[in-house]
């Protein structure tokens, strides 16, 4: 176990980025795909850049980079609040030791970084929703450890949001509170996501040093 003194900082940090949109071309996504169509994950994923993501209007049609590009980060626990009404929408978490960090996504598929969730109805009604993800680092420093997010409804952006953790100290167990500035939708999008579960999508990029080093989707389902 790593001990409260090894622990890394607590950190908070507010989207500095956010995108509201209920209809977004889906033409140019695949445009910006098209140079990378023809080259391996393992070749394409050092050239995927922040600003590249940030250009996509609808969900990936798979993963940017391979699993094992991650060395760096283990997810430790999770947790999806509203932050004014204390509603709890998930919460996991894992005390255990990270395992060996050149090891540990070895023989793991794409199962593992693709997630589904069914929440209440009420998570599309708050107007901050809050975020608190534990992860152990690996033995080297990692600067600028930093993540976008794009969430999607039927292959249509909706929002985007951008967060910066900064730098990480080795060997270290970090706490990181992210709060979503979630404007209302309308009416209408709110009936349509609850009439199509896992139709809500996001699509989650993780860099240090503007070097994509993970890829996470997750599906959600409201009730």
């Amino acid at each position: 176990m790593i001990s409260q003194a090894e622990a890394g900082p607590r950190k908070v940090r507010v989207a500095k980025k956010l995108v509201v949109k209920d209809k977004s071309p889906v033409s140019s996504t695949k445009n910006l795909s098209s140079k990378f169509q023809n080259m391996s994950i393992e070749d394409n994923s050092d050239k995927i850049t922040p600003e590249y993501v940030s250009k996509l209007k609808a969900p990936t049609s798979g993963f940017l980079c391979p699993l094992t590009k991650n060395k760096y980060i283990q997810f430790k626990g999770f947790k999806i609040r509203d932050v004014d009404s204390g509603e709890i929408f998930y919460n996991v978490s894992d005390p255990t030791d990270p395992e060996p960090f050149d090891t540990f996504m070895k023989g793991v598929d794409d199962s593992y970084r693709t997630l589904h969730y069914e929440f209440s109805k009420n998570y599309l009604k708050g107007k901050h929703i809050g975020t608190t993800v534990e992860f152990a680092t690996c033995p080297e420093a990692i600067p600028n450890f930093r993540m976008i997010e794009r969430h999607y409804f039927k292959d249509k952006l909706i929002k985007s949001f951008d967060f910066s953790f900064g730098f990480c100290i080795p060997n270290s167990r970090n706490t990181w509170e992210n709060v979503y500035e979630v404007p209302k939708i309308s009416s209408s999008l709110y009936k349509e996501m609850l009439q199509n579960p896992e139709q809500t999508c996001s699509d989650s990029f993780y860099f240090i040093n503007d070097k994509l080093f993970m890829h996470n989707k997750a599906y959600f389902t409201f009730k």
